[in-house]
Formats: C-alpha cells, structure tokens, sequence
C-alpha cells in the first residue's frame, strides 16, 4: 500500500472515531451540517478539525525512564550489544519524530513577523536535533568497531574481557584484564545512559511541540467561523504566541513546557552539548581501552 493510501486510510479511521466520540460529535457535526456555501468544509478540512481538537483535548508525551545498565561484572558481547540496540533505539526515534517535526514546520504559513522570528527558533531546534542523531550515531559506530577489534584479535579475546580469569596467562593477565573490563564497561554505560536520557528529553519536547504545532497548520485553511465555532480560537492563539516569544498558560499546558520558546531553545542548546561530550568520552574509552588491551597482548 503506498504512504497516501495509507494517510487516507488512517484518516477515514480517525474522522470515523472522532463521530462516535459523542463529545467530539456534538462539536463538529453542526460546523458540517449548517455551513453555508461559504463555508463548506472538505473531507480534508473535516479531517484537520477533527485532529486539531483532538490535539487539543489530548495531554503531551512522557518521557520513559530509562533502564540502566550500570553494573558489568566483566564487558561481555551481549553487554555491548545492549549498549549498541540502545544508541540504535534511540536514532530511529530522533530520525522518526525529526521528519515529522521538519515537515509540520514546513507547513506553517501566514506567520506575524515576531511569529517568524521564532520560526527560526523552532528550526534551530530541529537542528540540534539531528545534531543528537549525529552524535548517537558515532557513539553506535565506535561500539561496533571495538566490537569488530575484539573478534579481529586473537581467538578467545571477547570471552577474556567478559571473563578475565579464565585467561591462560595466569592472575596477573587476568587482574589487568578485569580492571580494563570493569572500567570501558562503566565509561561505557555511564555514557550511553546520559546520551540516551538527554536525546529523550529532546524527544518529549519535540513530539509536545509537533502537537501544538499541528493545531495551528490543521485550521489555517478553515474560515475563523468554523474555528471559533470548535472551540479553538483561545488555543491556536496561544500557540501563536508562543512562537513569538510571549509566555501563555494555555499554551505551556499544550507545549508541555513551562517557560517561552527562548528557554525552551536553550534547552536543545544544552542537551546537544551534553551528548557530544559524552560521545566525545565514549570515544575516548574505548581508545584507551584498545591500547591497553595492545599492551596486555604484546607482552603475553
């Protein structure tokens, strides 16, 4: 099925839930049925009404606390691995929720000029965004290499570091074996759990901003009437000024953020930072870690 069949389909099931909604019946129902020629409202149009008080009514996204791996007796590969699927996890949602976020900011049109003014915002926000993907994705790259070095050294070496002592060169191979073990294995999580939980709280704030943003483009084809008549002239207004920097309660509550869009930037600022220093610390265990693995071999 191709993607327009499938958004057709999925709007069909949306409007076709919104009418047994009694609630979201009762609002839109009349706005169909008394427009006049005027204002006759397409199957397109009923669709974004019928999303954007849906989004309206609904609650932000939460962040999910992150599961912790924290303690490694050894550095096994199922151990790496799990690091790897995290950093993965967590770029196929920034590469997911960035597409979305990209193309809802694409579609704001007619903006006040202190509303563009914080266009620009919104889209240096994105920005940091893919920055984040950016970093995970060489942190990810760097887990796999080590894991390529481990297989490329001599036969047994990823069951050393998991194990340092079944090592066959006795408790002294086997004791510098574990410190190194137990220190990548530390950096290692220490590391990836800060990226992950700095990219989620990107992540919230994204997917809140991408449902107030909807609010705005889903009415701004419908007459002010229609949108007036939904109940949703106080929202799309404090949306708007949201975007040019004022503070509004209304749409705090919708963005899920308690403060304008300046400190809102800030945040994304600050988080990206966070992530390149820790892939940056990443990067620099693992380094450490293959040379005096290099050593340990050498003089075995």
């Amino acid at each position: 099925m191709s993607t327009q069949s499938t958004a057709t389909e999925l709007r069909k099931k949306l409007i076709h839930k919104a009418y047994r909604n009694p609630d979201l019946r009762s609002r839109i129902l009349p706005l169909v049925k008394n427009a006049n020629n005027k204002r006759v409202l397409t199957a397109s149009q009923r669709f974004d009404l019928v999303e954007a008080i849906t989004l309206a009514k609904s609650t932000g996204k939460k962040a999910a606390d992150p599961i912790a791996i924290t303690k490694m007796p050894g550095f096994s590969p199922m151990q790496l691995k799990q690091q790897i699927d995290r950093l993965a996890d967590i770029q196929r949602e920034i590469e997911l929720l960035s597409t979305q976020y990209e193309s809802v900011l694409s579609q704001l049109k007619g903006l006040e000029k202190e509303e563009k003014a914080g266009l620009d915002k919104l889209k240096k926000a994105a920005k940091e965004m893919r920055d984040k993907g950016k970093f995970v994705a060489e942190a990810e790259k760097a887990l796999l290499q080590f894991t390529a070095y481990t297989q490329e050294k001599r036969p047994g070496i990823e069951q050393m570091i998991a194990r340092p002592q079944d090592t066959k060169w006795g408790d002294k191979a086997g004791d510098l074996f574990g410190r190194i073990a137990a220190k990548l294995g530390a950096d290692i999580s220490k590391a990836v759990e800060e990226m992950y939980r700095q990219c989620e709280e990107d992540l919230t704030h994204t997917a809140s901003a991408v449902r107030g943003l909807k609010i705005v483009t889903k009415t701004s084809s419908l007459h002010p009437q229609i949108i007036k008549s939904a109940g949703l002239v106080d929202t799309v207004v404090a949306i708007k000024e949201w975007i040019a920097g004022k503070k509004d309660a209304l749409a705090q509550r919708i963005i899920n953020f308690a403060g304008d869009i300046g400190r809102w930037l800030k945040g994304f600022v600050e988080r990206t930072k966070l992530v390149k220093k820790n892939r940056d610390m990443l990067i620099k265990s693992i380094d450490g870690a293959k040379k005096d693995i290099d050593k340990l071999l050498a003089g075995a």
